[in-house]
């Protein structure tokens, strides 16, 4: 993965290192910078190589030196980006490579000036052709298949591995406390996370905020960073609450923040399958998402679980976002619970890499 920078791809790469290495496996995380404010849980013997690499193209000859002189089993790549370097640098090893995309290609190809998309597009293609791949939702599936010409059979859907049984059992005794009747004049605290850059859509979210025309106690939390936070800063004061938005940057204790918030909202462009999103329902969130090219409107089962709404639409988000102070905080079912558990989605990914569940023999790595 590039580094420790605490995104969400990032994020789930560590959870399924350490989970992987609780099961007796040799796991070992390899990036190309050592920066970043994500943590490894020492208890979980999670090995770290940094390549020191300021590029992808620059990682290729420090991994596969490494590839060589350690022999892994296989090597799981993420976001999908680094996917040609770790193919290229795997030819002539025993090491099994394998590409988990992080969002939505299609939507992440439109994003690029057309000379990177057409480079991107044949790498993926042709130097990653013999690569097995997986995409977290059924939806990501499809348009991977259709981007790169592939049968569909050749993509694993991998749901993200982010709910541990103490988040859930945190999530049900908010809701066993949660008064039956609301007062919905109460003060409302939405809660948003994830990078300030234009996918994350916190220009919309600002914007439907502020079209809510806010009580006087009512907050708009944003949790994560990004080159954009100083526009969006601007844009809240633009549009009269910059008093009512609080920027909390990159924080750890995001799932405490969730204990504490009124609502949850994701107001994303498009996405991969985002893991917040399924925390803020297992936190017990009442939630709104847009229904944007990725797999949110899978994680609430078109609409079962929480609101949906059109992408880039302020004031559908804005009407959601007031409908959320009537209603009581819940739990999705234990069915759902189970697809995004962090045992049972490290199954998954076991699965998709031939690995068995436990007592893995794969070589050690690198300090």
């Amino acid at each position: 993965m590039p580094d420790f920078r605490g995104g969400g791809a990032e994020q789930v790469m560590v959870t399924l290192a350490q989970e992987i290495a609780r099961r007796g496996f040799d796991v070992c995380l390899v990036v190309l910078r050592a920066h970043g404010p994500l943590a490894v849980d020492g208890s979980a013997a999670v090995h770290q190589h940094v390549l020191d690499a300021r590029t992808t193209r620059a990682a290729v000859s420090g991994l596969r030196r490494w590839l060589q002189a350690w022999q892994p089993q296989v090597l799981l790549v993420s976001p999908s980006h680094l996917g040609w370097a770790a193919a290229w640098a795997a030819r002539a090893t025993t090491t099994r490579v394998f590409i988990r995309e992080a969002s939505t290609l299609s939507a992440e190809l439109a994003a690029l000036p057309w000379t990177q998309r057409w480079i991107r597009l044949a790498a993926e293609k042709y130097l990653c052709r013999n690569v097995r791949r997986g995409a977290l939702s059924h939806r990501a599936a499809a348009d991977l298949a259709h981007c790169l010409r592939l049968p569909p059979d050749r993509i694993c859907v991998l749901p993200n591995p982010v709910i541990s049984a103490t988040l859930w059992q945190r999530g049900a005794h908010r809701v066993a406390q949660t008064p039956a009747a609301l007062d919905p004049n109460r003060p409302m605290r939405y809660l948003s996370a994830g990078r300030l850059d234009r996918q994350k859509g916190m220009d919309v979210l600002i914007r439907a905020f502020a079209a809510l025309k806010p009580r006087p106690g009512d907050r708009l939390l944003i949790a994560g960073e990004g080159a954009e936070r100083p526009a969006l800063e601007a844009l809240a004061n633009t549009l009269g609450v910059a008093s009512q938005v609080e920027f909390l940057g990159y924080r750890v204790d995001l799932i405490d923040l969730m204990l504490e918030a009124s609502a949850f909202v994701l107001a994303s462009r498009w996405e991969g399958l985002p893991g917040v999103l399924i925390q803020a329902l297992a936190s017990g969130l009442p939630v709104v998402a847009t229904d944007a090219p990725g797999g949110a409107a899978e994680i609430l089962e078109q609409g079962r679980w929480g609101r949906l709404v059109p992408v880039e639409d302020v004031h559908a988000l804005s009407a959601a976002m007031q409908a959320l102070r009537y209603e009581r905080p819940g739990q999705p079912d234990d069915a759902w619970r189970q697809r995004y558990d962090i045992v049972h989605a490290t199954d998954r990914y076991l699965d998709f890499m031939d690995l068995p569940y436990r007592n893995g023999d794969s070589r050690p790595c690198a300090e």
